[in-house]
């Protein structure tokens, strides 16, 4: 083996050591690709965007559906169905029986709503031969206390109170929450 000439470098040692400016370049590009990506929203994400400070904030569609929400809440209506006729309705309450016989005006059910009678109901009302008719109108919260006192406090309705088997709760509310 001879020693390499002064002009001849061993390939072991320029592959351990390799060229500064390449490794530079390549520092640089991952580094512009780093920021790129962090600038750029994600492809699954389109729900998140980044703002001129570099600062990921929700996008501005996501924000209206999520304020929209919460004014929901904010809007909501305690309503009863009251019977337009006198005859059976449906009865969840009833203990032996699937209906109930009501006189016109009657309570059927209370519920709570922040969609209105015409969202919550459509055209089934005449259907279900009731009436509805908001009784409260305030934030979901204070909406579902009125329809719990009313639901709680069906019983000693005289319209209930009088019947020969009394109901725990409006023959149309299944459940008292």
């Amino acid at each position: 083996m001879h020693p390499p000439s002064p002009t001849q470098r061993p390939a072991r040692q320029e592959k351990a050591h390799g060229n500064p400016r390449a490794w530079l370049l390549a520092l640089l590009a991952l580094a512009a690709l780093a920021a790129l990506a962090h600038w750029m929203p994600h492809p699954k994400a389109p729900f998140l965007e980044i703002d001129p400070e570099g600062n990921i904030r929700i996008a501005p569609w996501r924000e209206q559906k999520r304020d929209k929400a919460i004014d929901k809440l904010r809007k909501a209506e305690q309503y009863a169905l009251f019977a337009i006729e006198n005859g059976k309705y449906p009865c969840f309450s009833c203990q032996n029986e699937d209906s109930i016989f009501l006189h016109k005006g009657e309570v059927w059910k209370y519920g709570v709503t922040y969609n209105g009678a015409s969202i919550r109901y459509g055209r089934k009302l005449s259907t279900m031969k009731v009436e509805y008719a908001r009784q409260f109108v305030g934030s979901l919260l204070e909406c579902r206390e009125e329809e719990l006192r009313k639901i709680f406090d069906y019983p000693i309705l005289p319209e209930n109170a009088t019947r020969t088997k009394p109901l725990i709760r409006p023959p149309g509310n299944k459940l008292d929450q």
